[in-house]
């Protein structure tokens, strides 16, 4: 082979990563095999009888089978090196294809899948290794994510091969592939680490000469060498993954990630893709069906492999997550529709297979290549073969459940239900993206991970919110084992408002003197402990008392972490921080209208008590904010605290700036009356008693506290639970997608459109219930699907701007020597506002018909849209300081603040 002397082409690189993944394809056709081959093999006139239990074994004897493999590869991995791995799959893949070319009972299929599972086992330990360490850092993502083009590749031929050869002929073409494997492969250079790892430094000088395509790789076999050194000082134990701290942080990462990609149920739905688009009863065939599938699968792996090492692995894997979420949620709406309501959804037979498409789309765009890429990527040389061991057994042990899952509950449930439970699985696997997994294209970005952490505590304050969303129907039903009035019902909904009220109270004397940090960690023995009331009440009472509890940790929450994220956020992810709250509080909503619609209320309640134990785990080791830190006179512990939220050693900069700030805004020490004595205050609380105002006027919290009631309501074939599981996770993504473009589109411009949208969508939903009032005609029409159309419509709209914006205000507006007094008044003004239109819409609802308080409610919003034209200001982009100097006068733009009159 001729070599440059130059920068050469990685073309031998290329050539080894696809030759080297032939065994992917090899495992990806088993993956694909139970596919077309199941239905064959459960017909009455299968040359091999089996049951769906027999079946549904014969799946999963493969995922078992890659245990003994991944821990085989533990051991040939380092001792005869990463070429010799790979080749050795071709053994148990060849070996496998016979036996299922042959087989005559469903126990010769369980061995063959076995056999083939070991093969699996070492391939996804050696395949991901090896190319790790071959490639160029600028095409390795290219390279490692070509790992999921190839397994994809494989499912996709044997779906074409299964759904047009018989069972035993598709075996022996698939066969070929290991023989391949074995004559391309075998001239492949092995891993130069390998190489350096056992001494053979020459060798490894001209491996490296070949992969690289140039001779003078003297530079690069240096540095090799010696991070192999460094790798390897001392004796590596199995132990050290979770000694290791790095290590440990790279096993948590890789196994989240892992875990994220299965839950979303990619395997389970490969392995039986034609059965559901056989349930789906669409008019393409299903074996054409699972072709296109698994065609536009590899499609977009490959591209995906093209752009990660332009896009970065995060941004893709976030977009990837939510999409696949809401792809997973219209089909289990979709099979929910076709097995547990009349309708005939026969003119819809495309959907399953539009959103499958969709889901496979959205999916491949990052969760699919890039979990196997950080395998790849996050563990060194001393530990990978361990390491990727211990990853292979989760992957399989997880996969494994799931797919286990898929069947036992399509089988006795229904279709719908693991759709349903990979969704919320996209949900939180959302969550861990944002908080864990780190962008290895370039730099490390850790600061949002850890800045998060702290919403915990509004996750618990919006699943008691939303909690009696699915709790009330239960309580008020006649067989209730503690009976509750619709009036009892109503005080039960509003009273953790006035326990709000206290602790923002409390909050206002206590931040300034607790700090930050301990003020959001306060709020987790309240919302504990009124967890713990709810599961045990014996009465009303008690209830009402535990709901109270909650709303005084609400209050607190609601002061401390806005306050605490306003602080610690750089001026350019400020409006995505902030934010956020809105985020976790929809999130703990639909959290609380899953777990209550299908559980007692005892046991939501139990199982909601882990959130403010994990709060406490986690917060309890976050850094306090540097402006409390300033204030307290504190400078080395607040340079400190700066370091790690900039993530930079040299800060003393910006703690000047700080101090500065804090000196000039302390200037006079804080008091209550400032609020209204001060100009520049007096604005603040204006625009912020305005904003929340209007949007609690809008009937959110009510809408959030009656969802299930409304759509029992409003009439629709779907039942009330789905519903309102609909209704908060559209608001859930909502928002999501909100805080991502704020800080690019402006706040002003977010929440004119939101409320002119909200407005509209409460005046269709008021129409329809006044239509439907005063005709009663219309009671059983086949429009009741309008009104959870019209108030998805109003949650997606307010979710825009409304639901997001004022809650990042609050952190905002307010100087350091009056934000706490500030936040404290807002969250009692919001509990006092709240309240009052909570009991409005009880009231109007029980006395004048639904169609009355969502027509009020349509006034508010467009009111809203006219305060926020003249008088909220746009924050975008500024520092806290530059906000506050703005309020003051001093630098102004013109037209803001007309309204205001001057001292």
């Amino acid at each position: 082979m001729k070599l440059s002397t130059g920068k050469g082409l990685p073309t031998v690189q290329y050539l080894a990563a696809f030759t080297g993944t032939l065994n992917v394809m090899c495992s990806g056709m088993h993956y694909g095999w139970s596919s077309p081959s199941l239905p064959k093999l459960l017909q009455d006139d299968s040359p091999i009888p089996m049951t769906n239990e027999q079946s549904s074994w014969v799946v999963v004897t493969f995922l078992l089978g890659t245990f003994l493999g991944a821990n085989l590869s533990a051991v040939i991995l380092d001792r005869f090196g990463r070429k010799a791995a790979i080749l050795f799959t071709s053994v148990p893949y060849l070996t496998s294809w016979t036996l299922i070319a042959f087989a005559h009972s469903a126990t010769i299929l369980m061995v063959a899948r076995f056999i083939a599972g070991v093969g699996d086992g070492v391939v996804y330990c050696a395949s991901p290794m090896y190319l790790g360490e071959i490639s160029d850092p600028r095409i390795r993502g290219c390279l490692g994510a070509g790992i999921s083009v190839m397994s994809i590749a494989g499912m996709l031929l044997m779906n074409i091969f299964g759904s047009y050869l018989s069972v035993p002929m598709a075996a022996m073409v698939a066969s070929s592939v290991p023989i391949l494997l074995l004559l391309t492969f075998t001239w492949m250079p092995e891993s130069p680490y390998y190489l350096i790892m056992q001494k053979k430094t020459e060798q490894a000088k001209r491996n490296l000469m070949i992969l690289k395509g140039e001779r003078d790789v003297d530079q690069e076999l240096n540095r090799l060498v010696k991070a192999v050194e460094e790798q390897n000082l001392g004796k590596t134990t199995f132990w050290d993954l979770f000694t290791v701290k790095s290590n440990r942080k790279g096993l948590l990462i890789v196994m989240g990630a892992r875990a994220a990609q299965q839950f979303t149920g990619s395997t389970a739905i490969t392995f039986y893709a034609q059965t559901i688009f056989a349930e789906a009863g669409a008019a393409i065939s299903p074996s054409a069906a699972s072709i296109l599938y698994f065609t536009i699968h590899m499609i977009v792996v490959g591209l995906s492999s093209v752009i990660v090492d332009k896009a970065g692995r995060r941004p893709l894997m976030i977009i990837s997550v939510i999409g696949s979420g809401i792809a997973l949620l219209i089909e289990g709406c979709f099979f929910y529709v076709q097995n547990q309501t009349t309708i005939d959804t026969a003119n819809f037979a495309f959907i399953p297979i539009a959103t499958l498409v969709v889901f496979t789309i959205t999916f491949s765009i990052g969760m699919q290549p890039i979990p196997m890429l950080l395998v790849g990527e996050v563990f060194p040389t001393n530990v990978k073969a361990i390491a990727l061991t211990v990853c292979c057994n989760y992957f399989v042990a997880v996969t494994t459940v799931v797919s286990k899952f898929f069947q036992y509950a399509k089988d006795a449930y229904g279709l719908h239900v693991p759709f349903f439970a990979f969704t919320i699985s996209c949900g939180l696997s959302f969550l861990f993206i944002v908080f864990y997994i780190p962008e290895t294209k370039g730099k490390t970005l850790e600061e949002i991970q850890e800045e998060l952490k702290g919403t915990l505590s509004i996750v618990s304050s919006g699943m008691h919110y939303g909690w009696t969303s699915p709790s009330l129907p239960q309580l008020e039903h006649a067989n209730s084992s503690l009976p509750v009035t619709k009036e009892e019902g109503s005080w039960m909904a509003v009273t953790p408002l006035a326990g709000a009220t206290v602790g923002a109270i409390l909050s206002g004397f206590v931040l300034d003197v607790i700090g930050r940090k301990r003020g959001v960690l306060l709020t987790a023995l309240p919302f504990f402990g009124s967890w713990l009331m709810v599961a045990y009440a014996k009465s009303v009472a008690v209830l009402l008392a535990a709901r109270f509890v909650a709303g005084i940790a609400d209050g607190c929450a609601f002061c401390s972490v806005p306050m605490y994220l306003g602080e610690i956020a750089d001026a350019k992810i400020r409006g995505l921080l902030v934010s956020s709250c809105s985020i976790m509080w929809i999130f703990g909503m639909l959290l609380i209208n899953i777990i209550g619609a299908y559980t007692s209320i005892k046991v939501a309640a139990l199982i909601s008590s882990v959130f403010p134990v994990v709060l406490a785990a986690t917060f309890v080791w976050m850094p306090e904010s540097p402006y409390y830190l300033i204030i307290k006179g504190r400078l080395d512990e607040a340079r400190r605290s700066l370091r790690i939220f900039k993530g930079v050693y040299e800060v003393d900069d910006e703690l000047a700036r700080l101090s500065v700030a804090v000196k000039m805004q302390n200037s006079n020490t804080g008091k209550f009356l400032d609020l209204f004595t001060v100009s520049s205050n007096r604005k603040a609380v204006f625009v912020i008693m305005g904003m929340r105002g209007f949007q609690q006027c809008s009937g959110v919290l009510a809408i959030t506290f009656y969802a299930k009631s409304i759509f029992q309501s409003a009439s629709s074939d779907l039942s009330s639970s789905t519903s309102a599981i609909i209704y908060f996770a559209a608001q859930l993504i909502v928002a999501s997608t909100s805080t991502l473009i704020m800080d690019r589109t402006g706040r002003r411009p977010l929440l004119i459109v939101s409320s002119i949208g909200a407005a509209f969508a409460l005046l269709i939903e008021g129409l329809y219930f006044y239509l439907k009032t005063h005709h009663p005609v219309l009671k059983n029409s086949p429009y009741s699907y309008i009104s959870v159309a019209a108030l998805i419509g109003y949650i997606v709209l307010f979710g825009i701007g409304m639901q997001t914006i004022p809650i990042l205000l609050l952190g905002e507006l307010f100087p350091t020597n009056v934000k706490a007094f500030a936040l404290g008044l807002a969250d009692i003004y919001f509990s006092i506002v709240a309240t009052i239109v909570s009991k409005f819409f009880q009231v109007m609802r029980d006395n004048y018909g639904m169609h009355v308080p969502f027509f009020a409610f349509t006034g508010c919003c467009a009111l809203g849209a006219l305060f926020v034209i003249f008088f909220v200001p746009e924050t975008k982009g500024k520092t806290l300081e530059e906000i506050h100097e703005e309020f003051k006068g001093e630098e102004q733009h013109k037209d803001t603040f007309k309204y205001f009159p001057e001292e």
